[in-house]
């Protein structure tokens, strides 16, 4: 006799609504589980250890109830009794999972809808052999049919048929025609759950049919051509939908993983992780946490395979094209990923792929994103956080940091693993979140608390380095190789503490160690010290270090900027005091300009001071001196528009560099390998940072259209473009208001249209339109009325603009200088009075850009009936007023077609 232990669950719909341990040998101790009958469910029998279905179960009808031994034992003792199942029309399914993981229905001798379940009262009796997981094949099914029972008819083995074809005999393959329909083309009758009954399909219901179907709709013909393909692909369905009951936690008795073959039977395109994740932990756990209604459609599956695959690509380092966003993170079921925190989350992703952690578990992606949450919010700036709320040993682990001693205790004992973990996080806690959203950023500051408490510990080979105290917040006055005899003298104080690290577990301790040790500074040590940080040693100087050198004015508001021009200079640059200061005036006129839109103007700083601070003027100031001139005169006005917080870095100012340089590549024609990007216009104040594109074109339209324009820009002899800041400004305003007029809907627009002096913004050249002269008048010509011909020439051209789209179009300077050509010919014959003998300049490619794919007489397969065209345009009013809108030019074009 079995001592196995079960679990019976409920699932309706898809999901587990509620389920009960079924303890060993309940039926011989007399105490069965009770399970209420209900319309429409499965009931999963499963051994709680192996979550493998009973091989056989025994059963037999008690008056209402069907008595179940999961055994294989005496019917007579049930383990389980389920109530009013004889009272249902639609009974509950007995079902389990076979040693594949397949789901499948017990059924032989005695189940429903075999006659033993549903006999009426007085038939025979089936004999009692049990039901088996998955059935008997055909020929022991009859074996285990009584006579009488054979005898007695079709009425009570009227199912019989169905399990047949399920078990593996022959086919309706007729029936299966509206589903094989439906595969081969989604515009065929939906199948219903009247359609898979036909077929000898089970397990679809109401509940699911949507989603059985969503997956006949993702194969082809050929993968639903027969019960067993459409079976196998029903009960995955089932499964999935079971799966997917919105616990993450595993079960006491997890149902067996979904496999590779199971979503496939679907038409799931499991993409890449086929081979990241073979054995789908992840996205098995991703499936059992959502509700069934995120997964009732093979699309949202395969959109959570998209989620899934970024998540794993992302921890092997791979650079994505679409990067993992927060709202990928809630399409799976993980809160608490927030923009602040993306990229600290992310870090923590990539580094587990770099220390060979394999992320295969939900479980595991939310303790790695609530940890980084814990993180994040405990770096508020302040030293004094609450010890309740700060992140543990585990916390830290969780995203994969790297801490040292205070994660471990062997080293040096449980005290000193605490008070690393005390100082750890009193560091982090005095950081801005800035500091702290990556893992090399925790891992470095756990580093250099490690070297505090080995040095208090006695470790004599440990040292703490100028660089180990500005990772503590702690900024010393000078560094250990400028200094070495204050820096022994420190490590010694710090080896003299408790061996315990209680006399270094804080902040305020090493700073009054560092105070005390390393003191104050003279003038040439200083010196030294600055010299020495811009070779690359040592932290970043404090103010105390420019004052004790003799280096006036600088202070925390720039003192980052200015010690980023030390680091991008070298020692021998800055060989006297005079040399640094030059770097600290030269920065505090870039502070001074940088006031923001709008700010009054500031003094220009040359090439020349800029590349005494460090910078890298690259194409800035390459050419003739003019051009040298006008391009840093932009890159002054550039800077101009930034608020200091953007540029007081010399790393800031190179950026901008490399974006102005972009300018004047694109009008040269050589921005090829790097060019213009939208971002690069809002950085330089060309867009404000809260533009945005309209609805008919989007940024990349807004990006070739400027760099049109640019590459339109007239040059002067000395190769030297006159361009400002307020031309590029005018030239995107302008640019924004062409191409949100040019909404495909001649005569219907949404904006007034543009004026001549926007398209001269853009450097187009649309002739009359904007004012010019006509290239051509033939003799009899009149020019009475020329100004309201440029009008009726500027309207006309706005609305071909306005028929066009500006998202497919490619509106660019050549396009709209072609546009203005076309309608100077156009408006060369409205000034005839006849053809007569001059020769128009209007021809049929003309009248295709106008017209676009109205036009349909060629000049030259249809020269009568296209010079009757040029006869009707000619005909028209010499103030082009009967040609000034694209609906009456179309209509002289079309009227020889009538």
């Amino acid at each position: 006799m079995s001592t196995q232990a079960y679990m019976i669950r409920v699932i309706k719909a898809g999901m587990t609504v509620a389920r009960q341990a079924v303890p060993a040998q309940a039926g011989l101790r007399g105490e069965a589980v009770v399970v209420q009958a209900q319309e429409g469910v499965v009931l999963q029998l499963s051994q709680a250890a192996s979550n493998q279905g009973p091989a056989r179960i025994r059963t037999r009808r008690a008056g209402p109830d069907l008595w179940v031994n999961v055994n294989g034992d005496s019917p007579d003792q049930p383990d389980v009794i389920i109530k009013g199942y004889f009272d249902l029309t639609q009974p509950p399914v007995l079902q389990g999972l076979d040693a594949a993981g397949e789901v499948q229905s017990y059924r032989a001798a005695d189940v429903s809808p075999l006659a033993s379940l549903h006999q009426p009262a007085g038939a025979p009796v089936v004999r009692d052999e049990g039901l088996y997981l998955g059935g008997k094949a055909a020929t022991s099914l009859i074996g285990g049919v009584s006579d009488d029972v054979l005898l007695w008819g079709a009425g009570a083995l009227g199912a019989y048929g169905v399990y047949r074809a399920v078990s593996g005999g022959s086919d309706p393959v007729s029936t299966l025609d509206p589903i094989k329909a439906y595969a081969d083309n989604s515009q065929a009758t939906v199948p219903t759950v009247a359609t898979y009954e036909k077929a000898g399909v089970k397990g679809v219901s109401r509940a699911n049919l949507e989603a059985v179907n969503s997956a006949v709709a993702a194969l082809e013909g050929s993968d639903v051509d027969s019960v067993a393909k459409v079976q196998k692909m029903v009960d995955a369905y089932v499964r999935i939908l079971a799966k997917a009951n919105g616990h993450m936690v595993a079960d006491a008795s997890p149902e067996q993983p979904l496999t590779q073959a199971e979503f496939q039977a679907l038409g799931v395109n499991l993409k890449s992780l086929e081979t990241a994740d073979p054995t789908l932990k992840l996205f098995d756990d991703v499936i059992g946490d959502r509700p069934a209604s995120a997964v009732d459609s093979v699309a949202k599956l395969n959109a959570l395979v998209v989620v899934v695959e970024k998540l794993l690509d992302t921890v092997g380092g791979s650079t994505l094209s679409t990067p993992l966003t927060s709202a990928d993170f809630v399409t799976i079921g993980v809160d608490k990923v927030t923009t602040a925190n993306l990229d600290a989350v992310k870090s923590a992703l990539v580094e587990a792929g770099k220390t060979g952690v394999k992320v295969d578990r939900l479980q595991q992606v939310s303790d790695l994103v609530a940890g980084y949450d814990k993180v994040i919010t405990y770096a508020n700036g302040t030293a004094a956080n609450d010890p309740a709320s700060a992140p543990g040993a585990a916390t830290y682990a969780a995203v994969n940091a790297v801490i040292g001693l205070a994660a471990d205790a062997t080293d040096g004992g449980q005290a000193l693993a605490d008070r690393a973990l005390r100082l750890l996080n009193e560091v982090v806690g005095s950081k801005a979140a800035a500091g702290v959203d990556t893992v090399r950023e925790l891992n470095d500051i756990a580093a250099a608390v490690d070297h505090v408490m080995k040095l208090a510990a006695g470790d004599t080979t440990a040292k703490v380095t100028s660089a180990d105290l500005g990772q503590l917040g702690i900024s010393a006055v000078t560094n250990e190789l400028t200094s070495e005899a204050r820096f022994q003298d420190l490590w010694t104080a710090i080896a003299a503490t408790d061996d315990q690290g209680s006399g270094v577990d804080t902040l305020d301790e090493i700073r009054a160690l560092v105070t005390t040790r390393l003191g104050t500074i003279g003038p040439s040590e200083a010196l030294a010290t600055l010299r020495s940080y811009a070779d690359g040693s040592g932290s970043a100087p404090l103010p105390a270090v420019y004052d004790a050198a003799g280096v006036k004015n600088v202070g925390t508001v720039n003192v980052d900027a200015v010690n980023s021009a030390v680091a991008a200079r070298t020692a021998s640059d800055l060989s006297t005091v005079a040399a640094v200061q030059h770097l600290v005036d030269v920065y505090e006129q870039i502070r001074v300009a940088a006031n923001g839109p709008g700010g009054a103007d500031a003094a220009d700083l040359t090439a020349p001071d800029f590349r005494d601070i460090g910078v890298n003027l690259g194409v800035l100031e390459q050419g003739t001196a003019e051009h040298v001139a006008r391009a840093i005169g932009l890159y002054n006005e550039v800077i101009e528009q930034q608020v200091f917080d953007g540029v007081n870095a010399v790393s800031d100012l190179n950026g901008l560099a490399v974006q102005v340089g972009k300018v004047f590549n694109t009008i040269s024609g050589t921005a090829a390998a790097n060019p213009l990007t939208y971002p690069d216009l809002v950085a330089m104040g060309v867009l404000d940072a809260n533009y945005a594109v309209k609805s008919n074109f989007s940024q990349a339209n807004l990006v070739d259209a400027m760099k049109s324009a640019l590459a339109a820009t007239p040059v002067g002899a000395n190769d030297a473009p006159n361009l400002q800041l307020a031309d590029l400004q005018a030239m995107a305003t302008s640019y924004d208001r062409i191409l949100s007029y040019a909404n495909g809907a001649a005569a219907s627009y949404p904006i007034a249209s543009p004026a001549a002096a926007e398209y001269a913004n853009v450097h187009a050249h649309i002739g009359l339109a904007a004012g010019g002269t006509l290239e051509s008048l033939s003799a009899g010509g009149s020019l009475d009325g020329l100004t309201a011909l440029a009008d009726n020439a500027l309207a006309l051209f706005n609305d071909v603009i306005g028929a066009k789209s500006a998202s497919s179009d490619a509106l660019t300077v050549d396009k709209l200088d072609a546009i203005g050509r076309a309608v100077d010919h156009v408006m060369q014959l409205a000034v005839l009075p006849d053809l007569g003998s001059a020769v128009p300049l209007l021809t049929d490619s003309d009248l295709g850009l106008l017209l676009g794919t109205d036009v349909v007489i060629s000049e030259q397969a249809d020269p009568a009936k296209f010079q009757h065209v040029l006869a009707s345009i000619a005909g028209s009013a010499n103030t082009g007023v009967g040609l000034n809108s694209y609906t009456e030019l179309k209509s002289l074009y079309q009227n020889p077609l009538l």
